[in-house]
């Protein structure tokens, strides 16, 4: 994919030398697309191989305690080493929903169908996805 303004990516965190705190992806708005790293660049310590696939990006990361701006960030899909940028991984596992009550198999079915259904329905029509549940009796 080509990395453009406004997309979000994800940027691998440093963590601290004595491992208080791990490498950790964090939440990044890529502000910037310098361009591709050239093939006929020197290999840099930490960068992945295979230059004409690696990206340089300015990007904002967003961190539960603040932002910061990095310019020069390389792109590494593989490694996912501190200091670099790669594409959100897909996440592919539904929703799931923990139901405690006192239900017969024939009463959590209709619920289940009543709900996938409605959910379905909303998320064509981009509506709200919470629901109203109809008493037990």
């Amino acid at each position: 994919m080509t990395p453009s303004v406004g997309r979000v990516v994800h940027y691998v965190s440093y963590g601290t030398p004595g491992g208080e705190y791990k490498s950790e992806c964090r939440a990044a708005v890529i502000t910037e697309v310098p361009g591709h790293l050239p093939r006929s660049m020197e290999p840099l310590d930490g960068c992945p191989n295979g230059y004409e696939d690696v990206w340089v990006v300015d990007l904002c990361a967003l961190n539960p305690t603040g932002m910061f701006f990095n310019r020069g960030v390389l792109q590494d899909e593989d490694g996912k080493s501190g200091g670099t940028w790669h594409w959100p991984e897909r996440v592919d596992d539904p929703p799931q929903v923990q139901v405690t009550a006192d239900l017969s198999p024939q009463q959590v079915k209709r619920v289940t169908d009543m709900v996938q259904t409605e959910l379905l329905l909303r998320a064509k029509r981009s509506t709200r996805t919470t629901l109203n549940l109809p008493d037990r009796n």
